[in-house]
């Protein structure tokens, strides 16, 4: 499987910056489930936005959104069908 951002969306990656909090999710299709647990991404990790042909659910199928003026964001050096979300 490949990463489920698309090459002509891996234009605008970013460095976490800081430590971060995420979860990590399973992606089935367009969906991005997250699954139970809280992570913390390291400073140097590469991320990009979730584009929004990617749904972030719970595990119950619920749509999650981010908070007032922020967005989701996926890790780059991860393999399918694990991934990292985070809010910035």
């Amino acid at each position: 499987m490949t990463h489920p951002v698309k090459p002509r969306d891996l234009h605008r990656t970013q460095y976490a910056g800081k430590p971060r909090a995420c979860v990590k999710v399973r992606r089935e299709k367009n969906d991005l489930i997250i699954q139970d647990g809280i992570s913390v991404l390291k400073t140097d990790a590469l991320l990009v936005p979730v584009p929004s042909y990617l749904r972030v659910v719970s595990d119950e199928g619920e749509l999650i959104t981010p908070s007032r003026g922020k967005q989701f964001w996926i890790s780059t050096e991860s393999f399918d069908p694990f991934h990292l979300v985070t809010e910035m």
